[in-house]
């Protein structure tokens, strides 16, 4: 059974989402190790794009999809996750810092 075109599009943009918010969990896992800033957002995408990319270049070898439109869709799925990530990193940016009985939760040096 073919899905209709409003599935296939809704379908298509909960996953976008859901994508969009393993990214922002990424730069977020991302952080403590890596600093924070657009330098570590733009890695974060850059990673979940290639897999991405990698996963389904399978598409235009197999002839499902041209090598242009192929192309194409990926260059707007990078622009994408580089959005995702760079909007992740101004709301970490832009975070009040946060004090639990006087500690900075994001202060990992005990002090």
């Amino acid at each position: 059974m073919q899905p209709t075109g409003v599935i296939a599009v809704v379908v298509g943009l909960v996953m976008k989402l859901v994508i969009g918010i393993i990214v922002v969990w990424l730069y977020a896992a991302a952080r403590p190790a890596l600093g924070g800033g657009w330098k570590t957002a733009d890695l974060v995408a850059l990673t979940v794009w290639a897999l991405g990319a990698i996963f389904f270049s399978d598409f235009p070898l197999t002839g499902m999809i041209s090598w242009t439109s192929y192309a194409g869709l990926e260059l707007l799925q990078l622009a994408a996750f580089l959005g995702a990530a760079m909007v992740a990193a101004w709301q970490y940016r832009h975070q009040p810092s946060l004090r639990v009985f006087g500690v900075l939760c994001d202060d990992y040096s005990g002090t």
